[in-house]
């Protein structure tokens, strides 16, 4: 579920919400912001000033958690935030504190949550509390969820159980801050999130999957293969193969050494015992020696 605002500018001259904008809001909040790729891992926004259709990911750099989601209409005037649930207090706070900014930024006394009800400025520090405590329960449905994926600001994170079987035995009152510390946890490490390619031989008809893995880079690697949820491909779609490249980064030059399947990779390189990052992903690290030796 989510908590959706919308923002309608009121100002007689208009403020234009362009990437200048974002980042003066960010400051100003101490927020961060970047945008997330196929597989909802964080990426720097590389784009130009005008932020039109751009989803941006904001987050708080110091505490990582799951941040929420900004964007700017068509008219660059008017503008929607998504806050995911389950959330932390943290996320539900600078959320809040998102939407008292705008609000002012763009002269509105007034913004639609979840398009049916208005609520004013004067209600948010009402409305937030309200919500934090909803959110509790919601946190609670993790307990009956079947492998449950939260999207943080960082990284996706598959729920691992021993954090369901410890949710058990908590109060609500404690289950946001036991989700807070969970996800700074998982989002501390400072990898590249691997993502498969999804390739259609076009005379064929067969579809190829293919992770990359880079000497010196720390990794999260996934256990078994998977479609990335945004990748423009049916996560249902059958697969016909599974491959693995491995790259030597030397110099700043990449070079792509061999290629093998991914079970292969998975029982050479005894994958189940590397560092595990989360239910379904580990973290791995590879020497240009240790690809040499596996594509032996």
């Amino acid at each position: 579920m989510s908590v959706d605002v919308l923002i309608t500018q009121k100002k007689l001259f208009k403020t234009n919400l362009d990437l200048t904008f974002v980042q003066a809001m960010c400051k100003s909040l101490g927020l961060a912001y970047g945008i997330s790729n196929e597989a909802y891992a964080l990426e720097d926004y590389e784009g130009g000033n005008d932020v039109r259709g751009t989803v941006l990911v904001l987050y708080d750099p110091k505490k990582f958690a799951r941040g929420f989601r900004f964007w700017p209409k068509e008219n660059c005037q008017d503008c929607v935030l998504r806050l995911g649930t389950p959330a932390t207090n943290e996320d539900i706070g600078n959320f809040y504190e998102c939407v008292r900014y705008l609000c002012k930024a763009l002269g509105a006394d007034t913004f639609l949550q979840d398009d049916e009800t208005t609520y004013s400025v004067k209600q948010i520090d009402g409305l937030s509390a309200n919500i934090k405590t909803w959110n509790a329960s919601q946190i609670r449905k993790y307990q009956v969820q079947k492998n449950p994926i939260t999207l943080g600001a960082r990284y996706p994170v598959a729920i691992e159980p021993h954090f369901i079987e410890t949710l058990a035995t908590l109060p609500d009152s404690e289950l946001p801050g036991y989700l807070s510390a969970y996800l700074q946890e998982k989002q501390k490490p400072d990898c590249y999130y691997a993502k498969a390619g999804i390739y259609k031989n076009q005379e064929t008809g067969t579809r190829l999957g293919a992770y990359s893995v880079t000497s010196g880079v720390p990794t999260i690697f996934p256990l078994s293969p998977y479609i990335p949820l945004a990748c423009g491909v049916d996560i249902n779609t059958p697969i016909d193969e599974w491959r693995v490249s491995l790259v030597k980064l030397e110099n700043g030059n990449g070079e792509v050494l061999g290629r093998m399947s991914f079970q292969d990779f998975v029982v050479k390189y005894r994958l189940a015992d590397r560092q595990r990052f989360d239910a379904n992903h580990v973290i791995i690290r590879l020497s240009i020696d240790e690809m040499r030796e596996l594509l032996k």
